[in-house]
């Protein structure tokens, strides 16, 4: 395919990109975590524990905790 950057590929529907908390380096962590939980070797996959931890860190997730948040923990430096 001419111009196809494989790190730039996502697995997530358009649907989604199409919400207005979606980031695309979401989408591209996202599919690269879900190659990483499909490799052959289950010794090579990563425990549900460094799942989590990748899944805390997408923008989309740090977003919704902070709007769920009360205001006064929130801080605005």
């Amino acid at each position: 395919m001419p111009g196809y950057d494989k790190s730039e590929f996502s697995l997530v529907h358009e649907s989604l990109e199409q919400d207005d908390d979606f980031c695309k380096s979401d989408g591209l962590a996202l599919t690269k975590l879900a190659m990483l939980c499909i490799v052959e070797d289950r010794y090579n996959r990563p425990t549900m524990k460094q799942v989590v931890k990748a899944l805390s860190r997408l923008q989309i997730v740090q977003k919704r905790v902070l709007r769920q948040m009360p205001r006064h923990l929130i801080n605005h430096s």
